[in-house]
């Protein structure tokens, strides 16, 4: 007779498998996807906004506005370098934690700015 053994799948790292996929998981999943994709539509539609922004600012041409774009990218491009190591010590969830709140606080400084419309 040959007794089957009931030890548990290996694990990796000391972590199981955690089973079946939860509702929740896939929540995360779609959230962290949706937070990706706003922040590539943010960067992409900064370009499409040069001819109503020179309307708006007086003086603004393409060459100014050139500047600025390189400025956005060269800062975006520097962040992100503190970014990743700032994730990597912190934790995904308190990294995305204070991502939200800088997202927040620059929305709330946006809407204090006198408007010119």
């Amino acid at each position: 007779m040959v007794r089957e053994s009931s030890t548990a799948p290996p694990s990796f790292g000391g972590l199981r498998p955690a089973g079946r996929v939860t509702r929740q998981r896939w929540v995360v999943c779609t959230l962290l996807f949706l937070a990706t994709v706003i922040a590539y539509l943010d960067r992409g539609v900064i370009a499409y906004l040069e001819t109503f922004l020179e309307g708006i600012i007086p003086g603004l041409d393409s060459e100014k506005y050139g500047i600025v774009l390189a400025g956005f990218q060269v800062s975006y491009g520097i962040g992100m370098l503190f970014a990743g190591g700032l994730t990597d010590r912190l934790g995904t969830r308190k990294a995305f934690a204070i991502a939200i709140g800088f997202l927040e606080r620059g929305g709330h400084a946006f809407q204090a700015l006198p408007s010119r419309c």
